[in-house]
């Protein structure tokens, strides 16, 4: 893909405070989690554009591949009128 950011880059968006709760136990508050969910989300589809629409994306493919059944399709209608 084109540059997605490592996962431990998002890692470091997540706030943890840490704390401890009434029973003695050490626990973890997380917070704005959404927003960067938000933020790995638009990543991941700004990529999936990026290739869908790139110069080596779906596009190219799909047009190789119906330039080539084109091509043999052409090709077997012309034999055939010829055969006619």
């Amino acid at each position: 893909m084109n540059e997605l950011e490592s996962l431990s880059w998002y890692d470091s968006w997540i706030y943890a405070d840490g704390m401890e709760d009434y029973r003695g136990k050490y626990m973890y508050c997380y917070k704005d989690t959404y927003k960067i969910c938000e933020l790995f989300a638009g990543h991941i589809l700004y990529e999936v554009a990026y290739v869908v629409n790139g110069y080596d994306g779906v596009e190219k493919i799909i047009k190789e591949t119906v330039d080539s059944y084109w091509n043999k399709v052409e090709k077997e209608v012309t034999q055939t009128i010829n055969i006619l």
